[in-house]
């Protein structure tokens, strides 16, 4: 049973971080005439996946400690939530402080712009290294043990 449990936990998760961040996000920025109201829909989708990875690490950890005591997939999770905590606790307030600083418009070419650019650059990176990261456990799957819970 959780075997399948953690099957589920990571389609939900990684499937969301996929989704969310591979082909919403896009569309949004492509199909919204106001890219303000993009980026504050994408926002909000990214920071409920960046929560519900945090529950999924918490939850997984949990699961493999039972099933798969392999300590490569510790360690993955244990990157994951580092790198969603960062995004979520330091990136993401960064990035809206700068959103509210510039009154909703940032322009190109300022140091407000520049900044922007930047953390939101680290933040993209980081959203696909724990995609990567998610990746791996999904195609990396525990075998099945004789654990009855």
């Amino acid at each position: 049973m959780l075997i399948n449990v953690q099957r589920i936990v990571l389609t939900l998760w990684i499937g969301g971080l996929w989704t969310v961040g591979y082909l919403v996000a896009p569309v949004l920025f492509d199909q919204l005439q106001n890219p303000a109201q993009a980026g504050q829909i994408a926002g909000a989708l990214f920071t409920f996946m960046s929560w519900f990875g945090l529950a999924s690490v918490l939850v997984l950890s949990v699961i493999y400690s039972f099933l798969d005591r392999a300590k490569w997939r510790f360690l993955v999770l244990f990157l994951i939530a580092v790198f969603v905590a960062i995004s979520l606790f330091y990136l993401t307030p960064e990035i809206a402080g700068l959103r509210d600083m510039a009154g909703g418009a940032i322009e190109k070419g300022t140091e407000i712009h520049k900044r922007f650019a930047l953390l939101h650059g680290i933040a993209s990176g980081l959203y696909l290294l724990v995609s990567l990261l998610g990746l791996l456990l999904v195609i990396r799957q525990p075998e099945r043990t004789s654990c009855k819970f």
